[in-house]
């Protein structure tokens, strides 16, 4: 079943003494040695954050003991913590490959975007930490109903103008890896929705293509596959064009080439 670490900055910590930032929650069967993977990928990316809006998500895929693990997490500025300091929380969610492949399975076409906007709907993702640290021992109870329909692609025909550019992901230039440039002040969960709009077409439905919707000048392809950035990321995008990786620019008046829907999942 899925398991989840949750990384703020609290008085007390659950693995350690004293107080700071570190882990307040987790599943207790959790590997320390992916805790403390996760643990270093809690941050808040402040670049990013002054240009986009809300949370921050970010889809990887670890190896531990050579078996991948599919890490959705969600990273939001949540004020000050117990010091008065300004704070942030990371909320982890780990699936294992057997799970990805029955997402692969489902009806419904579960996208890892589209898992993280089904946690959004139901309220599942953690905003802030109260109280004392604990072992988490329920399931997160998302489902793949509570996903926003993909079918008619809102969010690309909102975005660029037309639905058909949510087929993107679907054919080269932009099926391996690309970087989206989107407008200042776009929101983390629109483009999130992008993502889940235009990997629910794929074949594959966007497991094992790593995304972020926060990049910042330091990430590389070799990480993330799909990195969401503005014009002020210019580093990346200079270096994302030198070294031949395509870069799609999220605005109105975007023409792509139409791809064949893919056919109903049996």
């Amino acid at each position: 079943m899925p398991q989840q670490l949750i990384h703020t900055s609290a008085a007390h910590l659950l693995d350690c003494e004293g107080g700071g930032y570190g882990t307040v929650a987790r599943s207790e069967n959790l590997p320390r040695i992916l805790c403390d993977r996760l643990t270093a990928l809690s941050g808040y990316r402040e670049a990013a954050g002054r240009h986009l809006r809300g949370a921050q998500y970010t889809y990887r895929v670890l190896v531990h003991r050579g078996a991948a693990r599919h890490v959705l997490t969600r990273v939001l500025a949540c004020g000050a913590d117990y010091s008065g300091r300004a704070c942030h929380i990371a909320h982890h969610l780990i699936l294992s490959g057997e799970e990805a492949a029955a997402m692969l399975r489902h009806p419904a076409r579960p996208t890892p975007a589209g898992i993280m906007l089904a946690m959004e709907a139901r309220g599942l993702w953690k905003d802030a930490w109260r109280g004392e640290p604990s072992f988490l021992a329920d399931v997160p109870a998302f489902c793949a109903d509570d996903m926003p329909a993909a079918d008619t692609q809102p969010t690309w025909k909102r975005m660029t103008g037309h639905k058909g550019n949510a087929c993107a992901f679907r054919l080269p230039p932009y099926a391996q890896d690309c970087v989206l440039l989107v407008p200042p002040g776009t929101a983390g969960a629109d483009i999130l929705h992008l993502l889940h709009e235009g990997d629910w077409l794929t074949r594959d439905h966007g497991w094992g293509h790593t995304f972020t919707t926060a990049a910042e000048e330091s990430d590389t392809f070799a990480d993330t596959h799909r990195m969401a950035c503005t014009a002020a990321a210019r580093g990346l995008l200079e270096r994302a064009r030198a070294a031949g990786h395509r870069v799609l620019e999220i605005a109105p008046g975007l023409e792509l080439p139409a791809a064949p829907q893919p056919n109903p999942a049996p």
